[in-house]
């Protein structure tokens, strides 16, 4: 890929994280509605489906960003064995035992949360 096309995906991608920035908390996942959404079995799988989903988008705009930004990266998933199940053990993990050690607030995006999951589980330092 040039440089002027990863530079207008770089700002593609930026326009589309402020325009969903923007949008009323409420339109995305946050911890409550994670929580509540697992208990009901009818929407299970459809939230573990959108943490995975997110879990792949977060790895690989990693990857995009050392390829092409020549970024470190920040995950190696590598031989971690990152399937389905494993992310959201990985994820309630960090809900119930917090990294930080302070209980995260219920409209915390949960994508941040997977975040801070990903860091502990497969973190390339």
């Amino acid at each position: 890929m040039s440089s002027g096309r990863s530079r207008s995906f770089v700002f593609g991608a930026l326009l589309l994280l402020g325009i969903f920035a923007s949008y009323d908390a409420a339109a995305t996942l946050d911890l409550k509605g994670y929580r509540l959404a697992k208990t009901i079995p009818e929407t299970k799988t459809e939230i573990e489906s959108h943490v995975n989903g997110l879990r792949d988008g977060v790895i690989l705009f990693d990857a995009y960003r050392h390829r092409y930004e020549k970024v470190k990266e920040k995950f190696c998933i590598d031989g971690k064995n990152l399937n389905s199940e494993k992310t959201i053990a990985i994820l309630d993990l960090e809900i119930a035992d917090p990294t930080s050690g302070k209980s995260y607030p219920d409209n915390i995006p949960i994508v941040f949360v997977l975040i801070k999951a990903l860091e502990r589980f497969a973190s390339c330092k």
